[in-house]
């Protein structure tokens, strides 16, 4: 399921790498300032930032359900100190909604179908798995009084 995901996985690593290591590229930012050079709120820069670069889910922007780009293929400005704060209450079915838009409905059909198919290989595969371990448990418990196990007795438990 993973590679119906991310055909090439080295791009979920470098996601989770960057998520903690950012890849902030100064010059192309001073490149760009002249962009926001006109503007002095933080409203009046986020609409324009809104307005240069409107937002696509990563499934529509990089074909991928998640990805943390660089600074050349999302351009990233800051202003003054960063924080990251959680929201004073958390709305469980709005998350979820979010969740299911941005991770299904955008997801291409054929990246459906690998996920669904990938489901079911996987179930079937756990299944026959644990059936094999059943019937390896039930076969080493078969003796007879002591002595080797004979081909009828496993047949028979089986």
């Amino acid at each position: 399921m993973l590679f119906a995901l991310y055909p090439e996985p080295a791009d979920l690593v470098t996601s989770i790498h960057r998520v903690f290591r950012p890849p902030v590229d100064a010059e192309y930012a001073r490149q760009h300032a002249h962009l926001f050079a006109d503007l002095n709120e933080p409203a009046e820069i986020d609409l324009r930032v809104n307005e240069l670069f409107p937002y696509h889910y990563d499934w529509v922007a990089f074909g991928k359900p998640w990805y943390f780009p660089t600074v050349a293929e999302a351009f990233f400005a800051t202003g003054g100190e960063q924080t990251l704060a959680l929201p004073a209450r958390f709305d469980f079915r709005r998350s979820a909604r979010s969740f299911w838009t941005a991770f299904w409905h955008y997801t291409p059909s054929h990246k459906r179908v690998s996920l669904a198919v990938g489901f079911v290989l996987a179930l079937a595969i756990g299944l026959a798995g644990e059936a094999l371990l059943i019937v390896h448990r039930r076969s080493s418990f078969i003796r007879t009084r002591g002595k080797a196990l004979i081909a009828e007795d496993v047949s028979a438990a089986l």
